[in-house]
């Protein structure tokens, strides 16, 4: 017995120390891969961005993010208390973290790696982590379309100015086109959404795999919705308030500290950020990790005249040091948290006895 034990250690320590390399390769994998989905032009232009960067800014950046994450840790903990289930602080906060460490490998991913891992050091079951990651995932949802409700109501003002530079940006790229022209344009552009809306309807009731689609987003949307009434649970509910108010003020200001970074970016303000927050969101959803599209979009919104009429070169090396705040946090904190989270609970199971 004592042999056997005695033999075992070592390769615990051997099992222990392969995942240590492993996580920090897939660290490290993750980067390569992002670095080679990026064109040359880009490239260069990140790295003028790094070079010009003033990086306590960036530092200010991801502190902010990293709160908001141990917040949404403390939130989430009221959200399991409902069925029963008190993890630990440090277990829910290494769970985010690799949530959003393995959402930037496969989208969604996270969430069931996040639930198997709480289910690993916690014994909460899946179905209930995964019951309250949908409560959660509604919470979010509404947070974020009440940002970009605000958002657009903010710029509504700013509508004509918006649309006479985009009138203008189109007769530069086609001189003979002309500002009645470019109007008409947009009345087919809208008269042509409102016929593929009107088309897919159609096709609903004549296609049985789109209206399985239909019948799979309608579910989806009945699961947020039940998500949404299972928060009328929670006990706290000035607390889980208050820690959702937090974590999306956390994530304007921190996409908001960005701004400093380059010292040519002064015309900011308090809606340039909203702006992105709303827009960048789209991105981040569409395209796994924002890689690429991210930057774009920061680059167009802040090319509006109300919003700054930053050069687009400007406005992408912004967009990439956002960008970067945000990964950088992910991927440091996710690879510190899944070494972390098997030797903080060797070390609190040794404690309890």
């Amino acid at each position: 017995m004592n042999k056997e034990g005695h033999s075992s250690k070592p390769a615990k320590k051997a099992i222990e120390a392969f995942k240590i390399l492993l996580f920090l390769s897939l660290g490290i994998g993750i980067v390569v891969w992002f670095w080679i989905q990026m064109k040359p032009e880009d490239k260069s232009q990140f790295l003028a961005s790094l070079r010009e960067a003033e990086y306590l800014w960036l530092a200010v950046s991801i502190v902010l993010g990293l709160i908001s994450h141990y917040i949404r840790a403390l939130r989430w903990r009221l959200l399991l208390k409902v069925n029963g289930y008190y993890p630990s602080i440090p277990n829910a906060f290494f769970a985010v973290m690799n949530m959003y460490f393995f959402n930037l490998l496969v989208p969604r991913l996270g969430e069931i790696t996040r639930c198997g891992m709480l289910n690993r050091f916690e014994k909460v079951p899946m179905d209930k982590a995964l019951g309250s990651v949908v409560a959660e995932r509604a919470v979010d949802l509404l947070m974020l379309l009440t940002f970009m409700a605000i958002a657009f109501l903010v710029q509504l003002p700013y509508l004509d100015s918006m649309r006479e530079a985009l009138a203008s940006t189109a007769s530069n790229s086609n001189p003979q086109a002309s500002g009645s022209s470019s109007s008409g344009l947009w009345r087919w552009i809208v008269l042509g959404l409102f016929a593929l809306v009107g088309l897919f309807f159609f096709l609903l009731r004549k296609n049985a795999k789109i209206s399985a689609l239909y019948l799979k987003g309608l579910n989806l949307a009945k699961g947020f919705w039940e998500g949404l009434k299972s928060v009328v649970l929670v006990q706290e509910k000035k607390t889980f308030w208050l820690y959702t108010a937090l974590i999306w003020l956390l994530y304007y200001l921190m996409t908001w500290a960005c701004f400093p970074a380059l010292p040519n970016i002064l015309a900011a303000g308090p809606l340039p950020p909203l702006a992105i927050m709303a827009a960048g969101s789209i991105a981040i959803i569409l395209v796994p990790g924002g890689v690429g599209a991210f930057p774009v979009i920061v680059a167009a919104v802040l090319a509006l005249p109300h919003l700054g009429g930053v050069p687009q070169g400007q406005g992408l090396a912004l967009g990439w040091i956002i960008w970067a705040a945000q990964t950088l946090l992910v991927l440091i904190a996710g690879s510190i948290s899944l070494v972390s989270a098997p030797i903080y609970n060797q070390a609190r199971t040794k404690n309890r006895f």
